[in-house]
């Protein structure tokens, strides 16, 4: 009977120790498997971080865009308003001369019914002119 009792603890211990090996292989699958994880989800932080580190960076960059883009409208405006001021004081010193020129103010070449073609044409030049002015 002793011998019997021996064999027993024997399988025992001989399927505990199975038991034990299979633990500790499925320990370290499972270690494995932390590690992968713990290494993905570090790589995933730092894209998501870079991702929102570009999405920062085109962010400002559309800013300084737009912000050129107004300085160029109202430059442009400006240069526009300015123009059109230069053009009408032309016309206005063409006025001026044409008025003082005695040859235009009754010229057979260009006046018909006493008004002359090119102050006509002046007044509708500077109408057009002030009304886009205006605007």
């Amino acid at each position: 009977m002793g011998e019997n009792n021996v064999e027993l603890v024997e399988q025992n211990v001989q399927h505990i120790s199975e038991d034990v090996r299979a633990h500790g292989k499925s320990i370290r699958n499972h270690e494995s498997r932390i590690y992968q994880l713990e290494s993905n989800m570090q790589m995933t932080q730092q894209s998501v971080q870079h991702t929102n580190e570009k999405i920062s960076d085109l962010t400002s960059s559309f800013k300084t865009l737009e912000q050129k883009l107004d300085q160029d409208r109202e430059d442009l405006q400006k240069d526009r308003e300015e123009r059109q001021r230069n053009e009408i004081k032309q016309l206005e010193d063409y006025k001026h001369s044409v008025s003082t020129n005695r040859r235009h103010n009754r010229c057979n070449d260009c006046c018909r019914h006493g008004r002359c073609y090119f102050m006509g044409r002046y007044l509708s030049e500077k109408s057009k002119l002030e009304s886009t002015f205006t605007q």
